[in-house]
């Protein structure tokens, strides 16, 4: 019960982020650059969907435990997070009003 219980905090504190992750490339990318900007960012998160789980297969194949796995989607997701603190800056994100 309390896996369950962490495990749907870690789904709602991912599925929360979504909105506010979509709020950088627009401010980084404006005018016709940023349909292409988005549609690549979209691109590699769903390439992401097809090497994780062959991923996380192979290393449950070679191993016998997907605790590996986790660690590495976690590091990923931990390295994903320092990237959005370190290179996002919040004037960027702010409109400007003329």
């Amino acid at each position: 019960m309390l896996s369950f219980v962490f495990i749907t905090l870690a789904a709602l504190g991912i599925i929360t982020t979504m909105p506010l992750f979509w709020s950088i490339p627009t401010g980084y990318i404006k005018g016709s650059a940023a349909a292409g900007g988005i549609a690549l960012i979209n691109s590699l998160g769903l390439t992401g969907g097809f090497v994780s789980p062959f991923v996380l297969g192979w290393i449950k194949t070679s191993t016998g435990s997907l605790t590996l796995g986790f660690w590495l989607i976690a590091a990923a997701m931990a390295a994903g997070g320092l990237v959005i603190l370190l290179t996002v800056r919040p004037e960027m994100l702010r409109e400007t009003q003329v």
